[in-house]
Order: C-alpha cells, then sequence, then structure tokens
C-alpha cells in the first residue's frame, strides 16, 4: 500500500515537473512574436502564475504535503521582509551605491497604479507563486520520493535537484532572448548558475522557518526591490533575511539553554 502511495507520488511529481517547465514556452514564444506589451502582457502573465498555483495546489493535496499557512506566520513573513528591506535601502546608501533622495523623487514620479501592479504581480505572483510550487511542494516532494538515506541527506539531495530544476525553469525565457541577440551563451549559463545558487538560498530559507510567505515576499523583493533595483544588488536582500533569520535561530537557542539551566 505503501509503495503504491509513493508510486503515485513520484507519478504527480514528474508529470508536475513536465507541465510547469512546458507551460511557459507557449507564452514566452507568444509574448515575443507578436510582442505583447502594457496590460496585455501583465494579464497574460498573471493567468500564466494563476496556473503555476494551482498546480501546485493540486501537487500539495495529491501527495497530502502540508504547507503551513497561517496569520501569524504572514505577519511574521511581513515583518521580517519589511526589515529585510530597510537593512538592504540603508545598506545600499551607506556604501553611496544609490541615492535615496532621488530613488524616491523617482517613485513619486511613477503612476500609482502602475507601481501597484507591478508589485501585485512580482511580490504575489511570480515570488509566491513560483515558491509555492518549487519550495513550498518540490522540495518535500523530491525529498520524499526521489531520495534516498539519513534526513540530512535526503534534504541536501532535495535542495539541489530542485534548486537545479528551478534553474533550468528560467531556461526557455533566457532561450528566447538569446536568440534575439539579447544575450549570449556566457551571459545564459552565468544567469542560470545565479538562478541555481538563489535556489539553494531560498530553499535554506523556507527549511530554517517552515514560512513559505516569508520565501515568496522575499522572492518578490528580489525580483523588484522598489529601491535600489537598477544597482542588481538585489540578491543581497536574501542574504540578509537568512543572516536575520539565523541570528533569531541563535537567540532562541540560547535563551532556550539558559532556561533549561536555570531550571536545572
Amino acid at each position: 500500500m505503501i509503495a503504491q502511495a509513493d508510486n503515485r507520488g513520484k507519478s504527480i511529481l514528474i508529470a508536475i515537473m513536465v507541465v510547469s517547465f512546458i507551460l511557459p514556452i507557449p507564452y514566452f514564444i507568444v509574448i515575443q512574436v507578436l510582442q505583447i506589451g502594457g496590460l496585455a502582457a501583465y494579464f497574460m502573465q498573471l493567468g500564466l502564475y494563476l496556473v503555476l498555483y494551482g498546480i501546485a495546489f493540486w501537487g500539495l493535496k495529491s501527495t497530502e504535503i502540508s504547507l503551513p499557512i497561517g496569520s501569524r506566520l504572514a505577519l511574521k513573513a511581513v515583518g521580517l521582509a519589511v526589515a529585510s528591506w530597510l537593512l538592504y535601502v540603508g545598506f545600499l546608501q551607506l556604501l553611496g551605491v544609490i541615492n535615496l533622495a532621488s530613488e524616491l523623487r523617482a517613485i513619486a514620479g511613477t503612476a500609482p497604479g502602475t507601481i501597484l501592479l507591478r508589485v501585485l504581480m512580482t511580490w504575489f505572483a511570480v515570488g509566491t507563486g513560483e515558491e509555492i510550487l518549487f519550495r513550498g511542494y518540490l522540495l518535500p516532494a523530491m525529498q520524499r520520493f526521489f531520495t534516498a538515506g539519513s534526513a540530512r541527506r535526503r534534504t541536501a539531495v532535495a535542495i539541489l535537484l530542485s534548486s537545479v530544476f528551478f534553474s533550468l525553469w528560467h531556461l526557455p525565457i533566457r532561450t528566447v532572448w538569446l536568440l534575439s541577440g539579447e544575450i549570449g551563451i556566457g551571459q545564459l549559463l552565468l544567469s542560470l548558475l545565479i538562478v541555481l545558487v538563489e535556489g539553494i538560498a531560498f530553499a535554506h530559507l523556507y527549511i530554517r522557518t517552515r514560512n513559505i510567505l516569508l520565501v515568496g515576499l522575499i522572492h518578490g523583493l528580489v525580483d523588484l526591490p522598489i529601491i535600489g533595483g537598477g544597482t542588481q544588488l538585489s540578491a543581497i536582500l536574501l542574504i540578509i533575511a537568512i543572516a536575520i533569520v539565523e541570528i533569531a535561530l541563535f537567540l532562541t537557542r540560547e535563551r532556550t539553554h539558559e532556561s533549561m539551566h536555570s531550571t536545572a
């Protein structure tokens, strides 16, 4: 019975991987060939990510993988994301990489509706949608069905496998850019390597917090940090978020250790 359930889970996982990889290809081709932009492109992308949401939740339900979501986790996610963003902005300002006043003036001169649409799409469709699929479903599914050995080894292998697939999932759009002459083969390979490393970092953040909303928001902020986006340094946000989490976990362990000693 268990073997039967595992085989079904593997089949579902493989099917989701195939479908989720193929699905964006016609979207990118249509966008590129027909030169679609503006609201039409926005709604097409929104539709694509709604389908990815559906695929991810179907996989979670079918394989009985739990995805902790609640008001308390949401509040923690927002708090940590805001703290990470503020530290990121402060860091860039301190280094002189950005001029905060100029950045704020540029934001003030942009139509609020434009900013809101970009935030909704990038933070909650792209960022959170990809994280629910890749870290919320694929990571534990690979850990359960495609790995063996100790818990630590299964986790490490699942992180690597899901991150490699996360990187390859970004290949179609980069292939379109390559064929159109926007990037070279070296830039394509380097960008896939960067996405792979980011995938490993997102997976680490999720495993340490079990807060998919936090990882989704940080992912969205890395893609669209609002301030400092032109510096290409937004990955610092991810590093800061991981650092905050690790410090918080360390302090929690220390308090627990001291409490145990005081009651001994």
